[in-house]
């Protein structure tokens, strides 16, 4: 009998009544238990409870879909160039294309270095490279690559890591990993340098990723702002205009 039911909730979708409603399955139930045992004199007023146990066991059993909690860098992070410094200067940050995605990704490195993970039901607000653009340009005081205003040099970072990394089941630490290149505007590189970055995460989950993530990248600006400096980056990057 459950087999005909079955059968014929399939071919109702095309019925006036909704497959999965009291309705449909109130005439499918007369209709399979008719075709199998004849129903006797006002057999068919003990149909619309039965039809309305199924429906409920039906709703009770559908799983419950829960959103994902979604994660930024938080509050705006505090400039550390006095303004306009290097005003001058546009940034441009690249990922591959599976780092530039919203999932919070992670290693088991005492498992399996190199499978890559990201978690279920957590997400970043946006991919790694927006949200870490955004918090850079704040930190710098530095112009967005699709500016309209002329900029003098080009500072890009060619993201390479930003992943919690498991050495333990229950210690991990956030790494961002990138190489910066400070270009002129005759395209000419100025200077170039390796960044990597290592924040240990307070939990072993999700929260613990962003939290060490975010932190990572927050130094990373501080290392990055230093190094424009040793580089005289102002003093470069003034003399040209990128075109």
């Amino acid at each position: 009998m459950f087999r005909m039911l079955k059968i014929s909730l399939q071919r109702r979708k095309g019925s006036k009544y909704a497959a999965g409603s009291l309705p449909a399955i109130t005439v499918i139930l007369r209709r399979a238990l008719s075709a199998r045992f004849p129903l006797p004199p006002g057999g068919q007023k003990i149909l619309f409870p039965i039809a309305a146990i199924f429906l409920l066991a039906g709703c009770l059993s559908a799983p419950q879909r829960t959103l994902p909690s979604v994660y930024d860098f938080g509050t705006p992070t505090q400039r550390i160039a006095a303004t306009g410094v290097w005003a001058n200067v546009a940034l441009d940050v690249h990922a591959p294309a599976w780092l530039d995605a919203p999932g919070i990704a992670y290693r088991l490195a005492y498992e399996d270095p190199l499978r890559w993970r990201n978690y279920v039901d957590s997400r970043w607000a946006d991919s790694p490279v927006r949200l870490l653009g955004q918090q850079l340009r704040q930190q710098l005081g530095v112009m967005a690559m699709n500016g309209t205003a002329a900029a003098g040099c080009l500072l890009r970072v060619e993201l390479q890591s930003f992943t919690q990394v498991f050495a333990t089941p229950q210690q991990s630490h956030g790494r961002l990993q990138a190489v910066v290149m400070l270009v002129d505007g005759r395209r000419q590189l100025l200077a170039e340098r390796t960044f990597a970055v290592e924040e240990e995460a307070a939990t072993p989950d999700a929260q613990g990723a962003v939290r060490a993530l975010s932190a990572a990248g927050s130094v990373f600006g501080q290392q990055l702002a230093q190094w424009l400096e040793d580089e005289r980056a102002i003093q470069l990057c003034k003399r040209s205009t990128i075109r």
